[in-house]
């Protein structure tokens, strides 16, 4: 984004605050017709710093933070975790950390844009892909090492800051319905870890939902769009985990 616009971002951003101030900053790029990010790296609202590197090499080091909070989230829920970053093994395409607290899978093939931000008081480290959308977030809190944490951001601070360009993500050309539906169902039955569901979507060249639909009401059957809001109220209702 050219200086230019950065200013009128600016502009346009302060005058969106002072008439809805409790907007998040993911509704107020909503509102501007712009991506997260580049909010982010326009200072709007924010202080950023650029992280360099790649997303690999900024996992693989956010052990050294002790406790902090994951966050991420899209437009239907917010998922929140308190605690350390614990076996991290982040050097391919694909990334995972599993600790008691904090478990996560990370598909790193978008993932472009990364700051280190302070927004009302609150410090954090922000993954964004390359469409300017926000995929993970690390919040610092009053449990985590602030010694480490600033080490951190010094450590991985981009030499030389570079513009966010949004970029669109290619078509995935997938199927409402698999060429061979057996032979998808002797494929998901003979399944040994859920981490190779996505791989065999792919394999057969089918959405999700087509897949869904093809394997049988024995595998997969459709409940009412209110089901998963039921089940997570009655999890917290009873303390189930």
């Amino acid at each position: 984004m050219e200086q230019q616009n950065i200013d009128s971002l600016r502009q346009r951003h302060g005058a969106l605050v002072e008439e809805h101030p409790k907007l998040r900053i993911r509704e107020r790029a909503q509102r501007l017709g712009v991506t997260e990010a580049e909010l982010v790296a326009a200072g709007c609202g924010v202080a950023s710093r650029q992280l360099g590197g790649t997303a690999q090499a900024l996992f693989r080091d956010l052990g050294t933070l002790g406790s902090v909070m994951a966050l991420s989230r899209n437009d239907h829920a917010v998922h929140e975790r308190h605690g350390q970053y614990q076996s991290i093994e982040a050097n391919g395409p694909v990334g995972i950390v599993l600790g008691p607290d904090i478990d996560l899978r990370m598909f790193f093939g978008g993932w472009k844009h990364f700051y280190a931000v302070t927004e009302n008081g609150r410090d954090s480290i922000q993954f964004f892909d390359k469409a300017g959308e926000a995929v993970h977030k690390i919040y610092r809190t009053d449990q985590t090492d602030a010694t480490a944490w600033s080490a951190y951001i010094d450590r991985h601070a981009a030499q030389e800051t570079a513009p966010v360009r949004v970029e669109g993500f290619d078509r995935i050309d997938e199927a409402d319905a698999p060429a061979d539906g057996e032979a998808l169902r002797a494929h998901w039955c003979a399944l040994k870890d859920t981490h190779d569901f996505f791989a065999m979507l792919r394999q057969f060249k089918v959405s999700r939902l087509g897949a869904l639909r093809a394997v049988g009401p024995d595998l997969a059957q459709p409940v009412d769009k209110r089901a998963v809001e039921t089940v997570l109220e009655h999890s917290a209702a009873t303390g189930l985990s």
